[in-house]
This record gives structure tokens, sequence and C-alpha cells, in this order.
């Protein structure tokens, strides 16, 4: 549900979502979570080939799958329907945990959905799909941008379900 005109919080900053930041160095319960199918998936992508974000140089403008009827909602999905890519555990509710992808590819818009940006969509969301979507492009947007280690240029691997990079030449964070 959206939050009503007097409440001062940022649209953005809603979120219901617990990060349960413990569990994103857990790679049994990573894996045991994305086995289980009421686990949810948020997919993005990397937006329009012309679209740019908020700094130059910027990843493209990431972007969702929402619904198209009734109220807006992320079109979220089992793990076995998620498009293959980067992975980030983004949180857990009420036993369900909540997962972004980001893949390399355009989206596939199924019947009833479009692919939108945070910027088009944020504000129409609800708490619990704005603190997912908004946890997700700032994840996708981090790990887009920092693919070298800056102490030594190397390449950087993803780490704790998307929330540290570590170089492969020192180990660093």
């Amino acid at each position: 549900m959206a939050t009503d005109a007097t409440d001062p919080t940022p649209s953005l900053a809603r979120a219901t979502i617990d990060p349960a930041g413990h569990r994103r160095a857990d790679p049994e319960w990573l894996d045991r979570a994305w086995s289980d199918p009421s686990t949810r998936v948020l997919a993005l992508d990397g937006g329009p080939p012309d679209s740019r974000g908020w700094s130059t140089p910027s990843p493209r403008r990431t972007r969702s799958l929402v619904t198209t009827e009734g109220p807006c909602r992320l079109a979220l999905t089992a793990p076995g329907g998620a498009p293959e890519g980067e992975r980030y555990f983004l949180g857990a509710e009420n036993g369900t945990a909540y997962f972004g992808v980001r893949s390399p590819d355009p989206l596939k818009e199924p019947a009833g959905t479009a692919a939108a940006t945070l910027g088009e969509v944020g504000a129409l969301l609800g708490d619990r799909d704005t603190g997912l979507l908004t946890r997700a492009v700032a994840l996708a947007n981090w790990n887009a941008t920092h693919r070298f280690c800056p102490r030594c240029g190397g390449p950087t691997r993803l780490a704790s379900a998307g929330h540290v990079r570590v170089c492969e030449n020192d180990g660093d964070e």
C-alpha cells in the first residue's frame, strides 16, 4: 500500500523487508532459499541502450517488470522462472526470501507486465515493492560500476550475495 500525502517519508525510502544481513555470508542458507519454490525473484535488466543514470559514466537505467493491470506491483517470479545473471539477496519477510537477478539481456514482458525503471514506478508501488526495487536497483548499479579494484585495477567478483565485491588479485573487499 502506498503512503498517504501527509506522510513525510520519501517515496523511495519506504521498505518493509528485513535485509537479513546475517544471511548474506551463509552460502548454505542462500542455496536452500534459492531452491525454495516460495522464494520470490525480482528480474532486472540494464534498460534501453540509450538510457543513462544520474552520473557519467553510468550504467543504463535498470528496469524491472511490473504489472499493467490493476494496482502497480512488481511482477515477481519463482527462482525457476528467473533469468540467468548476477544474483543479489534482497532480504526476507514472513519466511519468504527475496532475490534480485540482473540479466545481461532485455527482459521478456509476459502479457500483463511491462518493463519500467524505478523512477517511473517507485512512487506508485506499495511499501514492500518500493523497498525491494530500490534495494535491487542500488545493488545492480553498484555492482555494474565496481567491476575493478580501486587499488590495483584487477577484476572483482561478487561476494556476500551481491553486497561485497572482492578483488581477484589481492582479496581486498
